[in-house]
């Protein structure tokens, strides 16, 4: 049996016994009277803890919980523990959901809730940037009506989580995707593409570029080769040749180790610096490699450098500048218009 009913039972019992007591004393009256009294008096204490815990139900705070008698003590106590333990959870869920927002503001990717009406729920800061969402004026609205695209259009209607799109806005190109979580709501993951998209075409044109480039020193290697086995030549043009066909391979090398070495370098974070070439000796480094195709075509350079300039600046030094020149230069002796370059 319930305590509380128990304890008003007994109070009931304990007036009824002291006006029995009063009424077979004194009168009848005078009990029924002291009965009637005890009662009332009884019924304005209950209402008046009622009314206690009306108000502070109210406004529930930890600091206004009733203090109540021997009969409502109980329960008052009981209301206090329970309202401390929705505050403390409220507080750690409030933590919680500050630790989920922070995480989502930090995302490389934009990230978008939203409910069964795709509606906007919440948005962190970068997709509000990519998409010109605007927190909190488009909350609640569809996105749809912010973010007019049939592709995004599409993409929601087909409720496919591996299915994804590409949008050009402002010159950026983004890849959005749709996850569905929970009942019936939806994440959309917007991610920019335009760094990975110039990362593969860069490295396409350095697979190109490397391409041609084992070109030349094959070119001059099979050349000086050839030279060596079909014709007499002394020890000191051999050594040239020897020497010519060395750097030539040591030029595919460092090639191929570029090529090797490109799936573990950022190409977009590739800093240039200017870097001073000797132009002179630039001119030796060309004629070293050229040596062969020059005795085997007959042909003879003219160079005019001057001295007052014989240093330049170029981005990525004298690679690229040799790798022109000689590029050029074999072009010129394979296919001649004249016996002089």
């Amino acid at each position: 049996m319930n305590k509380i009913f128990i304890k008003i039972i007994t109070r009931l019992f304990i007036f009824a016994l002291c006006s029995f007591f009063v009424g077979l004393f004194f009168s009848i009256i005078y009990g029924l009277l002291l009965f009637i009294f005890l009662l009332i008096l009884y019924v304005y204490n209950q209402t008046y803890y009622l009314i206690s815990l009306d108000n502070w139900l109210n406004r529930p705070s930890q600091h206004t919980v009733p203090i109540g008698n021997n009969l409502w003590e109980p329960t008052f106590s009981k209301l206090y523990q329970f309202h401390k333990n929705i505050v403390k959870t409220k507080r750690d869920l409030g933590l919680a959901l500050d630790q989920f927002i922070l995480g989502a503001q930090a995302l490389p990717d934009g990230v978008l809730s939203l409910d069964q009406s795709n509606h906007i729920l919440w948005a962190n800061k970068k997709i509000q940037r990519m998409l010109g969402i605007k927190i909190p004026d488009d909350l609640n609205k569809p996105i749809t009506y912010i973010f007019r695209d049939t592709k995004l259009l599409d993409l929601i209607d087909a409720n496919d989580n591996k299915k994804s799109i590409s949008i050009i806005i402002d010159d950026n190109k983004y890849q959005i995707n749709l996850i569905e979580f929970g009942a019936e709501n939806k994440l959309l993951i917007c991610r920019n593409i335009n760094n990975e998209e110039k990362s593969e075409a860069i490295r396409k044109r350095f697979i190109s570029d490397v391409s041609h480039e084992l070109k030349t020193p094959l070119t001059v290697i099979m050349g000086n080769s050839e030279l060596m086995l079909n014709a007499d030549i002394e020890q000191k043009q051999q050594k040239i040749l020897l020497n010519a066909t060395l750097d030539q391979a040591q030029r595919m090398n460092t090639l191929i180790a570029d090529l090797i070495s490109l799936n573990h370098v950022d190409t977009t974070k590739t800093i240039l610096r200017d870097k001073k070439v000797m132009v002179t000796d630039l001119k030796n480094q060309i004629l070293s490699s050229l040596s062969s195709l020059r005795l085997k075509k007959d042909i003879s350079f003219e160079f005019n450098i001057d001295s007052k300039k014989n240093i330049m600046d170029h981005h990525n030094g004298s690679i690229d500048i040799k790798s022109d020149v000689s590029k050029g230069s074999t072009f010129s002796l394979v296919f001649p218009k004249e016996r002089v370059l």
